[in-house]
């Protein structure tokens, strides 16, 4: 198990980033607001990474730096300070510095793949959060990155499918390529959106079918060329592409109108805090749902949150 180590002075702070990211599995936090607090949990319980802010009530986050060092230990070190100017952090690698405040979301994001876990990648991919965004016919922009690197973007207007571009193109070819690596990172970002390219056509479910399609005519003939860099790829294995709806009603025991009214109304708000990545309102508004009907749709969304670390 790997143990995080949070430096922060502020209380209120402290206590939330200790909360939110102790719904990472595989992962035990311990916490201090000084930086002799500090020193004393590195020396009981040697962290294999570290959270600290620079501006500290008796020194810096820099001075527990020498310490690491002076103890031999290399690890990741996220720096996070409001005065990034006043600080000079040692330019190498496993140290990064950011600027408050930082969304809960991205610290997680970033704890994860400093630590070599696997909580965004395999859980909400590329091809969930279109289907869930075709379902909920909600407008989302996706951006998709590699190792901090943007490779591009996928739009969804009002549940259709709109435009997908990587770094060779647009369109459909350009969605079969994103679709085409499970590593890649997927940030949603909810909201009205701006006029843009209008480059895919259909529904979400015909855009992803179509993807498919095309990456299975790709390996057999080699036609769909992948972006620089992403020979890592297996090629002989496109990204799985599973469509779940809700099953139809039994005949036998019909829901009320009243009651599919506000099953369809729970996972629809489910659905948009998993676009919003407000995934412990998701898990609420998705255990509700479930209270008035159960659906291999919810069942596998309510799984993937667990995976995330949430609704545990």
């Amino acid at each position: 198990m790997d143990t995080l180590l949070i430096v922060e002075d502020e209380p209120v702070l402290r206590a939330s980033m200790v909360r939110g990211l102790a719904k990472l599995p595989g992962l035990e936090i311990v916490n201090a607001g000084t930086t002799a607090d500090a020193r004393a949990l590195i020396a009981a319980m040697p962290p294999t990474m570290m959270i600290s802010d620079l501006d500290l009530p008796d020194g810096s986050g820099l001075d527990l730096l020498a310490e690491l060092d002076r103890r031999e230990l290399r690890i990741p070190v996220l720096f996070i300070s409001a005065y990034t100017r006043r600080f000079k952090v040692p330019q190498r690698n496993g140290i990064e510095l950011l600027e408050k405040p930082v969304p809960l979301s991205r610290l997680r994001d970033l704890v994860t793949r400093k630590l070599g876990g696997d909580v965004m990648h395999g859980a909400f991919g590329l091809a969930d959060y279109v289907q869930l965004a075709g379902m909920g016919r909600r407008s989302v922009r996706l951006s998709l990155s590699r190792n901090g690197t943007r490779i591009g973007e996928v739009v969804v207007r009002e549940g259709e499918a709109w435009h997908a571009e990587d770094l060779r193109g647009e369109g459909p070819d350009a969605f079969a390529r994103l679709m085409r690596d499970p590593d890649l990172l997927v940030e949603p970002e909810s909201g009205r959106m701006e006029n843009g390219p209008h480059t895919l056509a259909g529904s979400c479910e015909h855009v992803l079918l179509e993807a498919a399609r095309l990456l299975d005519e790709a390996n057999r003939d080699g036609t769909l060329e992948l972006e620089d860099g992403w020979d890592d790829v297996d090629a002989a294995k496109p990204a799985p592409v599973t469509i779940t709806k809700p099953p139809p009603a039994r005949a036998d025991a019909p829901p009320s109108r009243l009651s599919q009214l506000t099953f369809d109304d729970l996972y629809e708000r489910g659905v948009e805090a998993l676009l919003d990545k407000r995934y412990d309102d998701a898990v609420d508004a998705f255990r509700e749902a479930r209270q008035i009907r159960s659906t291999p749709s919810l069942e596998a969304n309510l799984h993937r949150l667990k995976v995330l670390g949430y609704g545990q």
